[in-house]
């Protein structure tokens, strides 16, 4: 009997906590949130990527000698918040695999700064989704500056 009442107080102090944790929105797409990121490069919107990105999440650059740059999210935000000239990244043809709570976006891109092309090459975007939807743990693309050719029209 009082093992039951024990068990009984310990489910009715959890229901609040669990109750406040909501769910994971079902319906939204990693992808939208990778464009959203780009969005918010664009507009040079430092606290709406602040809010796309988790906080720890890496950015590494692969380089066309295999060198890898290794970059955290506080020093792109940073740089989002400061550098005025134009920003535009751009992908297509992105293929999405989910798993659970995990993501992975990959895609071509293009990135054109001060309205110039700069780079291009390949995206690899991962997502995890917790209670406030998914958010970018981690970005790994490649970056050349030759070869960078995009389908005419997106």
């Amino acid at each position: 009997m009082i093992r039951q009442f024990a068990l009984a107080l310990l489910l009715a102090a959890a229901m609040p906590a669990l109750a406040q944790e909501a769910p994971p929105s079902t319906d939204d797409d990693p992808l939208v949130v990778v464009q959203a990121l780009f969005d918010a490069m664009a507009a040079h919107d430092s606290a709406a990527a602040r809010a796309l990105i988790a906080p720890g999440a890496q950015l590494l650059v692969v380089r066309p000698d295999g060198s890898v740059h290794v970059g955290e999210d506080a020093g792109f935000i940073e740089s989002l918040g400061k550098d005025t000239a134009s920003w535009q990244e751009r992908m297509w043809d992105a293929r999405v695999e989910v798993d659970g709570p995990m993501a992975q976006v990959w895609a071509p891109y293009d990135f054109h700064h001060g309205g110039k092309l700069s780079h291009c090459g390949t995206n690899a975007v991962t997502l995890a989704r917790g209670a406030g939807g998914w958010r970018i743990i981690a970005i790994a693309y490649t970056m050349r500056r030759e070869g960078c050719e995009a389908p005419a029209v997106r």
